[in-house]
C-alpha cells in the first residue's frame, strides 16, 4: 500500500510539471513572455511666450525646465516591467496620445493616459479610453517639461513630484499628497495644498491655503495664508496675513508685519515690525517686535523686547517680557509679567495680575484700574512721580520713607491717597482705582 501512493505522488508531481512546462511554452509561443523596456517619448507644441500652460497630472513625477523657444516640449521617460510586449505597446501608445488641446494662448495638457489604474499584489492593470487594458509588474512615468520664462502655469498635481525653476510668469496650482520644490518665482501664486510639502526659496506674492501640508520658504513679500494641521516655516518675509490659522506650527525668522487669528497653534517669531495676533488657547513665543496687538484668550505669549504693547481684550492668558516700551492691557483672569517697562502703563483687569519689576523713571503714566488681582510695581530710584489712589477694600503698600503724603484719608473700606515721590511738579504720575485689591509699589 504504500509503495503504491508513493507511485501516485511521484505521478501527480509529474503531472504538474509537465502541466506548468506546457503553459510557459504556451505563453512563449503566444508572445506572453515578460519583458522590461525604457522608452522615451517627445511632444511638443507652440506657446507664445507670454502664454498660459495648463498641466493636469497625476501619479507621474514633473520637472520643468527652461528654454529660449516659443515652445513647450514634453520629454517623457517611461520604464514598464513585468509587461507583455503587447501590454506594454498599449501603454507607450496611451502615453503617445496624451491630451493636448490650444486655444489661443492656452495650452492645455492632461498627462494621464489611462482611465483607470488598480493595483493588486505585485501587478498593475490600465484601463485605457478605448476600452483596451494592460497588465504589468510596474510602469514609471517622468515628465520633463520645456517652457519659456514668462509663460504662465496652472497646476492640478496628485500623487507626485514637481520640480520648478526660477519663473517671472504667475503661478496657479493645486496640489494633493504631491512634493513641490521651488527656485523664484517673480510672479504671483495662488496654491492649494493638502496632504503636501511645499518648498520655495524666493516669492514676490503669494495667496496660499493649506491642509495637513508643510511649507518652506525663504524670502516671500506678501504672504496670504489659510493653515491648517500644518507645519511652516518661513526665513524672511515683508508681510505676512493669516486670517484662518487651526492647530498648526510655525516659525517666522524676520519679519516686516505679522497679522493672524489662530486656535490651537505653536507660532515663534524672530525679528517683526509689527505683530498683531488674534488667538484661542494658542502660544506664540517673540524675540524681537516693534509694536504688538492682541485679543486673546487662555493662550500664552511669551516676548524677548518689543515697543508699544496692546491687548485690546484678554481672557486668562499668561503674558512674560523681557522688555517693553509701553504697556496697555484690558484683561480678565490672567497673569502679566515684564521685567523691565520703559514708558507708559495702563491696566484695567478683572481678577488679573500685574507685575513689572523695573519701570524707569521717566515714565510717563501708570494708570491701574482692576478688580480682585494683585499689583507689583518696581520703579528704578532717580525720578519723581506724583501718586494718586481711589480704592475701597484695597491693600496700597509703597515706600512711606520716600513719598511725602499729601492727603490720606480712610474711611471704612473706602481709601484715598494722594503724594509725590521726588518733585511735587513731576510729570509723572501713578493713578490707583481698586477694588479688593494688593497693590505694591517699590523703589529700586
Amino acid at each position: 500500500m504504500k509503495n503504491f501512493m508513493q507511485r501516485l505522488t511521484y505521478k501527480n508531481i509529474s503531472i504538474v510539471l509537465v502541466f506548468s512546462f506546457l503553459l510557459f511554452s504556451t505563453e512563449m509561443l503566444a508572445g506572453n513572455e515578460k519583458v522590461s523596456i525604457n522608452d522615451t517619448i517627445v511632444i511638443q507644441s507652440e506657446i507664445p511666450i507670454d502664454g498660459n500652460l495648463e498641466l493636469t497630472n497625476r501619479h507621474s513625477d514633473v520637472k520643468f525646465i527652461v528654454w529660449n523657444q516659443q515652445s513647450v516640449k514634453i520629454v517623457t521617460q517611461v520604464e514598464i516591467k513585468g509587461g507583455t510586449v503587447e501590454d506594454n505597446d498599449k501603454i507607450i501608445d496611451a502615453i503617445k496620445e496624451i491630451e493636448i488641446t490650444k486655444n489661443g494662448n492656452l495650452l492645455k495638457i492632461n498627462t494621464r493616459f489611462y482611465k483607470e489604474k488598480r493595483c493588486k499584489g505585485v501587478r498593475t492593470k490600465f484601463t485605457f479610453s478605448s476600452g483596451n487594458s494592460a497588465k504589468v509588474g510596474s510602469c514609471k512615468v517622468r515628465h520633463t517639461i520645456y517652457i519659456p520664462k514668462k509663460i504662465d502655469l496652472n497646476l492640478t498635481c496628485k500623487y507626485c513630484d514637481i520640480s520648478l525653476p526660477t519663473l517671472d510668469g504667475n503661478v496657479v496650482s493645486s496640489f494633493h499628497n504631491a512634493d513641490l520644490i521651488a527656485n523664484s518665482i517673480n510672479g504671483n501664486i495662488k496654491m492649494e495644498a493638502k496632504y503636501s510639502d511645499i518648498v520655495f526659496k524666493n516669492v514676490k506674492s503669494s495667496k496660499i491655503e493649506l491642509y495637513n501640508s508643510e511649507l518652506k520658504m525663504n524670502n516671500c513679500g506678501n504672504l496670504e495664508m489659510e493653515a491648517r494641521y500644518s507645519e511652516i516655516e518661513i526665513f524672511e518675509a515683508s508681510n505676512v496675513k493669516i486670517p484662518v490659522s487651526y492647530n498648526n506650527e510655525m516659525e517666522i525668522e524676520n519679519c516686516g508685519k505679522f497679522t493672524i487669528s489662530d486656535k490651537y497653534s505653536e507660532i515663534s517669531l524672530g525679528n517683526c515690525g509689527i505683530v498683531d495676533f488674534t488667538a484661542y488657547n494658542s502660544e506664540l513665543s517673540v524675540n524681537n517686535a516693534g509694536n504688538m496687538f492682541f485679543n486673546t484668550k487662555y493662550s500664552e505669549i511669551r516676548v524677548g523686547k518689543t515697543g508699544n504693547t496692546l491687548f485690546r481684550e484678554s481672557y486668562n492668558d499668561t503674558f512674560y517680557a523681557m522688555s517693553v516700551k509701553s504697556l496697555e492691557i484690558m484683561a480678565k483672569y490672567g497673569e502679566f509679567k515684564a521685567e523691565k517697562v520703559s514708558g507708559s502703563i495702563n491696566f484695567e483687569g478683572y481678577n488679573a495680575e500685574l507685575t513689572v519689576q523695573k519701570i524707569e523713571p521717566n515714565f510717563g503714566t501708570i494708570v491701574i484700574k482692576g478688580k480682585y488681582g494683585d499689583i507689583y510695581l518696581g520703579i528704578v530710584k532717580g525720578g519723581s512721580y506724583l501718586l494718586n489712589s481711589d480704592t475701597k477694600y484695597t491693600d496700597i503698600s509703597f515706600p512711606e520713607n520716600d513719598l511725602k503724603i499729601s492727603t490720606r484719608i480712610e474711611k471704612n473700606s473706602d481709601k484715598q491717597l494722594s503724594g509725590h515721590y521726588g518733585s511735587s511738579d513731576s510729570k509723572n504720575s501713578i493713578s490707583i482705582e481698586g477694588f479688593n485689591q494688593d497693590v505694591t509699589i517699590r523703589h529700586k
